[in-house]
């Protein structure tokens, strides 16, 4: 089975919202941040065992979601999702799909 198959089919995929942060030195010399969204549609699961082997010590308490898209997410934006915030870490791309792993931000 082709997996942008499972990425497209309604009973598995969902959209999401990812913040983009570009940061940009302003006419005085002070970085000046800016955020936007964008949408990708994905299939998203938890996080299995193996998954967290991934991630550093201090993020296997988190809760983390396994990310499955066709479509282009890099390391360090933010998936936007249910009210949580979750920042994009480990990716895997192989034959146009990509696995990138999210770790939910503790509140702030």
């Amino acid at each position: 089975m082709d997996l942008s198959d499972v990425i497209h089919d309604p009973d598995f995929c969902e959209t999401v919202s990812i913040e983009l942060t570009t940061a940009n030195v302003n006419d005085y010399g002070r970085v000046e941040f800016t955020s936007s969204l964008i949408s990708r549609e994905c299939a998203i699961q938890p996080a299995t065992p193996d998954d967290m082997d991934l991630l550093p010590d201090d993020m296997r308490n988190s809760e983390t979601l396994a990310i499955w898209t066709d479509e282009n997410i890099e390391s360090d934006w933010y998936v936007l999702r249910n009210g949580n915030r979750y920042c994009v870490k480990p990716i895997e791309t192989w034959k146009g799909v990509t696995k990138a792993l999210a770790v939910k931000e503790a509140i702030q």
